[in-house]
């Protein structure tokens, strides 16, 4: 039964709501086979396509991921979900590769203390729970939501 679950198209779906910095619902549930601990991929409304201008020929296709989620609770037609990814702030070595300045600036804010915070759904990065301001969301209702099996 597990190699059927494993073979099967993941799950697509949509962003139906901007609930909280963290929190989003989206229009699948248990009646389309969502569980709580799935992720999902959270990318735009549709690819951007690269295309030439003088043959018409499309060049490349970019369907880039905007943030990653996990479903949190499951209704029969919706599901929240909830960012979980986290971020480091300060406290990061310098690279090689890095030019004076930018290493003076890695040193400035290695002296900040370290936070991990939670990735958000918003820019910058908020901590509250209040609705999301939709003006400042990275991502919009009716974006697309696939289904990542990792």
């Amino acid at each position: 039964m597990s190699e059927l679950i494993e073979n099967r198209e993941p799950i697509e779906a949509k962003v139906a709501a901007l609930i909280s910095d963290f929190n989003i619902a989206i229009n699948v549930g248990s009646s389309v086979k969502v569980t709580e601990g799935m992720k999902f991929s959270i990318r735009a409304d549709s690819p951007i396509e690269i295309i030439d201008p003088d043959t018409g020929e499309i060049l490349d296709i970019i369907d880039e991921e905007i943030i990653r989620v996990i479903v949190v609770d499951v209704k029969d037609r919706y599901s929240i979900c909830t960012t979980y990814r986290t971020k480091f702030i300060g406290n990061s070595p310098p690279s090689p590769f890095q030019s004076q300045l930018s290493i003076a600036m890695e040193d400035f804010i290695r002296r900040i203390p370290q936070h991990i915070i939670k990735e958000s759904l918003v820019k910058p990065f908020s901590e509250t729970h209040k609705r999301v301001d939709v003006d400042k969301s990275v991502i919009r209702v009716g974006y697309r939501a696939i289904e990542i099996k990792e």
